[in-house]
């Protein structure tokens, strides 16, 4: 919760805590014996007063309000306040979500270029940061909650001839050395994309939330570019060059 969500719950409890100690101390006021002397008799008697303040029903009443009123008062601020809280910003929202990241993007240096969306997507387009690898960046509808960037590295022809000539044994650990590589970097790898390998390709996911920022996105960017290179070397070097 935020700063503002905590001092509204403790507006709420303040007054409760204050109606519950009302209610201990007139529970537990004791009376206390007072003895007083008959005039004609000369005897004495035992009487019992109330040894607390005494608070009429109308003063207690008023008290019992203001009480009342600052807690409903503290729990109406406490709910907008959570509320607010976890309501999106408007740039994240459904519909300005793909102009934001787009324009932090472009704001330090890459290039966008939209992309046909197939049925399942929202949107998607390639960010390109010379003399980087392009990056692609999606939703798909059926995790509208995330931004899903993808890196994609093409295996070159001259690497794709030696590829073709070698062993199947030879090719599973390639792609075993991808997986573990990928996984120090937690990445997705998804798969190659046919056999023999001609390309790689290979996810992270942000979720859309308040914590998404501009610096976060670009963030995720660059490591999904150091990636892309980090699978160049995985099979240049498992394939001798």
């Amino acid at each position: 919760m935020s700063r503002d969500s905590w001092l509204f719950l403790f507006a709420v409890l303040s007054p409760l805590i204050g109606v519950a100690q009302i209610v201990v101390q007139i529970l537990l006021r004791k009376p206390v014996a007072v003895t007083t002397m008959s005039a004609k008799r000369g005897k004495s008697t035992a009487s019992t007063q109330d040894s607390s303040p005494a608070i009429s029903r109308t003063q207690l009443g008023v008290i019992l309000a203001s009480l009342i009123i600052s807690s409903a008062l503290g729990l109406v601020g406490f709910y907008f306040s959570y509320t607010n809280q976890n309501a999106l910003r408007a740039e994240l929202q459904p519909g300005h979500i793909e102009s934001t990241a787009k324009q932090w993007l472009k704001g330090f240096g890459y290039i966008t270029d939209d992309l046909p969306a197939t049925p399942d997507m929202d949107f998607v387009f390639k960010a390109i940061n010379l003399p980087g690898h392009p990056v692609l960046i999606m939703r798909d509808k059926a995790h509208a909650g995330y931004l899903t960037i993808r890196g994609e590295v093409t295996i070159a022809e001259e690497h794709q001839k030696i590829i073709e000539k070698l062993q199947p044994e030879r090719l599973r650990q390639i792609n075993h050395d991808l997986t573990i590589e990928l996984a120090r970097m937690r990445t997705d790898y998804l798969q190659a994309t046919s056999t023999p390998l001609h390309a790689v390709l290979f996810r992270r996911q942000l979720p859309v939330s308040n914590s998404l920022s501009e610096a976060v996105l670009l963030n995720t960017v660059a490591e999904v570019v150091d990636e892309e290179n980090l699978v160049v070397e995985v099979i240049l070097r498992d394939i001798g060059q």
